[in-house]
């Protein structure tokens, strides 16, 4: 049986306003997040106790900004962050301040949600304090406070931070270090509470380590005294100088500025007990470094956003480094060496072994290796130097004992060159006797015979000068020589040998000079050695030696060839080598010798096959033109 409509109704009626509720419910109840899903980005309220030109709140704001942009990448990340200045040091003494200040937070962070507050130094603590109501629940992280100024009954449970005591004791023994033989010390500082603290600190501190050293009080005094007092101190002193935030008539003073006229004004060193300051004339001292107090106060603020219970209530941080300017020691004359271990000197002049001990190391190691190379490259030189020298003499040796074996050769031809210009000598002599006896003698005829008489006699002495130069050692210097006519000098010398032999003896010489540089005895060594070597080659029948002279294209070319039966195409390649030849009685020197030569005068020697057989050995010489050769030329154009 179906149920009709309105039954249905009916019976559906306390269902349907029951589903009414439920989507009511998941539409205006919002859900929880899911699991791993990311939180909002955080927001983090800075207060700062002092005013924007306090360097302690700079260099401590600077390290905290610095810390939270390394933590980029690990979430949470401090999205913003809210920066005030309550400048509560310079207003300390005005309650309306305060009063103010609170009112005009309120007001500018309405509605407004922070997740943590970060306060330094103790104004802004006490500050945080007294206005919880501004931020109920936020945590809040304080820092730069010392151990005896933190207000331990009045910290709320959500407050986590660090403590940080400032090293008066750390500063006044590298005070003494430094300068042993102080008899004096100057403590100078303000009329806060705080600097009036650390004032004190400071003489409990002298009287321990140095209770032998006259303190001088510089505390609570106006500009213009405590700067006529600074530079009139006994010489024997040092000043130990803890801040002058606040004038006796409530004026703020620029720190930096105030130290550096300090320091000017002083007649002995100054010692400070901040980082902030470093660098601006002091000599240094055990260094609070806010740079780092910041750093540690991003940490723990990651750290209690991320586990708020892994982090501890209070901890204690050390953020001192002892720190001493080197430019203000040397002003000083204080010794570096009585610096202690662990301390820090900064602004050092550059000096090449400390600042670049590796490079300088590098370079003394690369110029000492470069110093050896050079030296045995040196003696290495004068080594080869020494056997080119002793093979240049072994080889001028070999050259005079190779020119003497020659003229043994042509001792018959030298004889019989000799023997026609002495004859004719004796012939004209005995004419001359002949003519002396006809009366009236003939004058004409007499000084003729007299003429050639000398002329040959100047003949056979340039043949006895040309032997006794071939005979001749050592080095003689380069001139320049026409080769046509050292060819033909040395045509009359082997003529007759090779007449004796038998052998016929060409030659085509230039009818103009060529002209080259060189020695003559060296270079006359070299054509005779060629002509006796195709002497020796030639056969017994029909034998025939050529040599022609040319110069052209600025070298010139001396050819000797014969028709003997030539040389091996395997042994043309060693015919210059010492000691090959193809001779039964041949020491091999001969053409080596002719190489060398050859090549001391910049040319080069070839062999080859002769045109119809034999041998073809050519020399090169560079040619030089001389004034007659290029007027001749100039007369042919």
């Amino acid at each position: 049986m179906v149920p009709s409509p309105s039954r249905l109704v009916v019976l559906w009626y306390p269902y349907a306003w029951r589903a009414l509720v439920v989507f009511a419910l998941v539409i205006l109840v919002p859900l929880p997040p899911a699991r791993g899903a990311a939180p909002g980005p955080p927001s983090l309220l800075v207060l700062l106790s002092g005013a924007p030109d306090n360097l302690l709140e700079m260099d401590f704001l600077r390290g905290l900004q610095s810390e939270l942009r390394l933590a980029q990448s690990r979430p949470p990340v401090p999205h913003s962050l809210h920066i005030n200045f309550l400048e509560l040091l310079r207003f300390a003494q005005r309650p309306e301040h305060r009063r103010q200040l609170a009112e005009w937070l309120s007001v500018k962070y309405r509605g407004m949600r922070f997740d943590a507050v970060v306060t330094n130094n103790l104004p802004a603590l006490e500050f945080a304090l007294e206005h919880r109501e501004l931020w109920p629940g936020v945590p809040l992280i304080f820092a730069g406070i010392r151990s005896a100024q933190l207000p331990r009954d009045a910290l709320p449970p959500e407050a986590r931070g660090a403590t940080v005591d400032w090293d008066i004791d750390g500063t006044v023994d590298l005070a003494l270090a430094l300068r042993p033989k102080s008899q004096h010390a100057a403590i100078v500082a303000g009329r806060t509470a705080a600097e009036t603290e650390l004032a004190q600190v400071a003489r409990d501190s002298l009287a321990r380590r140095a209770p032998g050293v006259q303190l001088i009080e510089l505390v609570g005094l106006n500009w213009d005294t405590l700067m006529s007092r600074v530079s009139s101190l006994p010489p024997d002193a040092f000043i130990l100088a803890i801040g002058v935030n606040v004038d006796p008539q409530g004026r703020a003073l620029d720190q930096a500025h105030a130290l550096r006229l300090g320091v000017q004004a002083a007649n002995v060193p100054v010692f400070i007990l901040n980082a902030a300051t470093f660098g601006m004339g002091s000599v240094g001292g055990s260094l609070v470094l806010f740079e780092r107090i910041g750093q540690d106060a991003a940490r723990r603020t990651l750290q209690a956003l991320r586990s708020p219970g892994s982090l501890p209530a209070l901890e204690r941080l050390d953020a001192t480094q002892p720190m001493v300017d080197a430019r203000v020691l040397e002003r000083w004359a204080i010794d570096e060496a009585r610096v202690p271990k662990g301390t820090q000197v900064l602004n050092r002049s550059p000096t090449l072994w400390r600042d670049f001990r590796g490079q300088t190391l590098g370079a003394l190691g690369a110029l000492l290796l470069l110093t050896t190379v050079v030296t045995l490259l040196l003696l290495e030189q004068r080594r080869r130097r020494r056997a080119e020298a002793e093979a240049k003499d072994r080889l001028a040796q070999l050259a005079r004992m190779d020119r003497m074996a020659s003229m043994g050769q042509l001792s018959a031809s030298l004889a019989h060159e000799l023997n026609q210009p002495l004859g004719a000598v004796r012939n004209y002599a005995e004419g001359a006797e002949r003519l002396l006896g006809v009366m009236p003698p003939p004058l004409d005829k007499l000084r003729l015979a007299l003429t050639s008489i000398r002329q040959d006699s100047q003949r056979a002495a340039d043949i006895i000068a040309r032997v006794r130069a071939m005979f001749g050692g050592g080095e003689r210097p380069h001139t320049r020589l026409d080769i046509g006519q050292l060819a033909e000098q040395t045509l009359r010398m082997v003529g007759a040998e090779a007449a004796r032999r038998g052998v016929a003896l060409h030659a085509e010489l230039p009818t103009r000079p060529v002209v080259v540089e060189g020695d003559d005895v060296q270079l006359q060594q070299v054509i005779v050695n060629l002509l006796l070597n195709a002497l020796d080659a030639v056969p017994v029948h029909e034998a025939r030696v050529h040599m022609a002279v040319t110069g052209e294209g600025g070298q010139v070319r001396l050819v000797v060839s014969d028709n003997g039966p030539g040389i091996a195409a395997d042994e043309q390649a060693r015919v210059f080598e010492p000691f090959f030849t193809t001779k039964a009685d041949g020491m091999g020197m001969g053409l080596a010798l002719a190489r060398s030569i050859v090549e001391n005068h910049g040319g080069q020697i070839v062999v080859g096959d002769a045109d119809g057989g034999g041998t073809r050995i050519e020399v090169r010489l560079p040619a030089l033109i001389s004034p007659l050769a290029f007027a001749a030329q100039e007369g042919r154009s």
